[in-house]
């Protein structure tokens, strides 16, 4: 007995052509109209297309409210005269206090001397 015939006796699956093509007949008439149907329907990207217009201006406004709410460089902060609003007498105090960064040693010390070192 070969492997085909001992494979036969244990399905129930008919083993007539005809069986076959009548099913495959059936299940052609069966899901035709439903093949027919989904290839005559629109494309989905055509829809999409339609609103592409508003999709637009929508992603450009979300983008510009994105923009507006991201952080600004933060400004220099005042010099320290200006923030009590004040300035001293003292020549040296006033160097220090309305400068943005710190000064230098040495252009303290002039100042301090009235600039003879």
């Amino acid at each position: 007995m070969s492997s085909n015939d001992e494979r036969g006796l244990l399905s129930r699956l008919p083993q007539d052509p005809a069986y076959w093509d009548r099913l495959t007949a059936r299940i052609t008439a069966d899901a035709a109209p439903h093949v027919r149907a989904w290839h005559s329907g629109e494309p989905w990207w055509s829809t999409l297309g339609r609103w592409s217009p508003l999709l637009a201006a929508a992603a450009v406004a979300a983008v510009l409210a994105a923009a507006t709410l991201l952080p600004r460089e933060a400004a220099a902060p005042a010099p320290m005269a200006e923030a009590f609003d004040f300035t001293p007498a003292d020549p040296v105090a006033r160097v220090v206090l309305s400068a943005a960064a710190p000064p230098a040693v040495p252009s303290l010390l002039r100042l301090q001397t009235g600039g003879n070192r």
